[in-house]
């Protein structure tokens, strides 16, 4: 997987199929505003505070340095399109976490 601090100042463009039951990164965050659509089926986004956001086809989430994971605990497929785009160099932004530090859960 490649995201933005391998790419600076770069976007990632992808899409990914999510089969059902699929369970993505554990909690992570990296330095990226990221945009989020459902092309079909549905996925849940999770939160480090436990919460969570079930998106259907053709919701949309953007979140920017946001401590995250999902799964696919619908019984289809999940198409989902999502933009990555580099989020550094402001005030207050937080370097890249592949969520290796659990006491790291504050966003930037």
């Amino acid at each position: 997987d490649v995201c933005s601090s391998d790419l600076p100042k770069g976007t990632i463009l992808r899409m990914l199929h999510v089969p059902p039951g699929a369970k993505g990164d554990e909690l992570h965050r990296t330095a990226t505003t990221d945009y989020f659509l459902v092309m079909d089926g549905e996925i849940e986004m999770t939160y480090d505070d436990g919460q969570f956001v079930t998106l259907r086809k053709g919701d949309t989430l953007v979140c920017r340095n946001t401590m995250h994971g999902w799964r696919n605990t619908s019984g289809k497929m999940c198409l989902l399109f999502e933009v990555l785009m580099d989020a550094r160099g402001g005030a207050g932004l937080l370097p890249p976490n592949t969520g290796v530090d659990p006491n790291d859960t504050k966003g930037g």
